[in-house]
């Protein structure tokens, strides 16, 4: 563990990073979840997200419903993850 570059915010309250696993940890978790990605695949009960998969290059058995998606798919979509996004709870008063 260990706390990088605490810096006071404007709102006041101290940061810093807190980071629980290593970069080899994260890196040796990436690569399982790619080959079960690929490998054992994710069940998609909607035929829309299956089609979507498919046409993406993902390897799809309609009949079970399984979507094995290829790692060069995975790695394009976290590219094109933006870096942040704003989460909004249920209640349209928290928007």
């Amino acid at each position: 563990m260990s706390f990088a570059n605490p810096k006071r915010n404007p709102s006041g309250i101290m940061g810093g990073q807190f980071k629980v696993l290593t970069t080899d940890q994260l890196q040796k978790i990436h690569f399982a979840t790619l080959e079960v990605l690929f490998r054992t695949g994710i069940k998609f009960e909607a035929e829309e997200a299956l089609k979507v998969l498919h046409d993406g290059g993902a390897d799809v058995d309609y009949k079970t419903q399984i979507a094995k998606i290829p790692h060069h798919l995975v790695e394009w979509a976290i590219k094109r993850t933006p870096p942040r996004y704003k989460d909004y709870g249920r209640d349209p008063k928290n928007y």
